[in-house]
């Protein structure tokens, strides 16, 4: 219930209150001979994208290390709970190394944490391409990684002294991404993919080309959309 209860907070934006009971629940959740695993992994994950929030990277992945060791120490009990009546599921071992590629993207500097990137991109990939990899429940975090990878390569630096090296891998990460989810079947933020595609085209002077694509997706948006005022 203290679980739950965080997630209902978060979403009214009680931040405060949503911290405390999952750190509740979490205690909770220590003290138990046979915790809920997938909730105190959950719990750990809530803890990490706070800190995330608040600009604590490293607070952010030591939550997660805790999530993956916990993960690691109870992988067959994890995996078999989440599976679905055909015998899928989204694992962890795809979950967390999208969530340590989204932190290093969110909040990310340092010339390490840009080779850190691409070791979890590399991971991701070699995991897309197992026999165990789940287009239907997996999916959506290999191609969210990759749109993050692209724009991260088209937005670290200063427009003034990104290379085209960057542009280039930045143009291949993006592309990518949005082939997936639309001609492979992918699951994937289609607005928000094209969205950084848009921003790419605008940076590699393609303007013809950027105002076509976002012109589409304004297109498409009710007049209430809350997107509309950004794109």
């Amino acid at each position: 219930l203290y679980y739950k209860l965080a997630y209902a907070q978060d979403e009214l934006n009680f931040s405060k209150r949503s911290l405390k009971s999952m750190e509740l629940a979490l205690s909770i959740l220590s003290s138990l001979k046979i915790p809920n695993y997938d909730y105190s992994i959950g719990a750990y994950n809530f803890l990490s994208q706070d800190a995330a929030y608040r600009g604590d990277l490293k607070k952010a992945q030591r939550f997660l290390r805790l999530s993956e060791k916990f993960y690691k120490d109870n992988k067959e009990v994890v995996d078999i709970a989440r599976k679905d009546e055909d015998g899928y599921n989204d694992r962890y071992e795809v979950i967390l190394p999208y969530k340590k590629l989204y932190l290093l993207y969110k909040r990310g500097k340092s010339s390490d944490d840009s080779l850190q990137m691409i070791k979890l991109i590399n991971q991701l990939e070699r995991l897309h391409a197992s026999p165990e990899f789940s287009v239907k429940y997996e999916s959506v975090y290999y191609t969210t990684a990759l749109n993050h990878m692209g724009d991260w390569y088209a937005s670290r630096n200063p427009e003034e002294i990104t290379t085209a090296a960057d542009m280039e891998k930045a143009h291949y990460y993006i592309d990518k991404s949005i082939d997936l989810i639309s001609d492979k079947g992918y699951v994937g933020n289609e607005f928000t993919f094209k969205y950084n595609k848009s921003k790419l085209l605008a940076l590699s002077n393609e303007l013809e080309e950027a105002d076509s694509v976002i012109s589409d997706l304004l297109s498409r948006l009710s007049s209430n959309d809350g997107r509309r005022p950004f794109f």
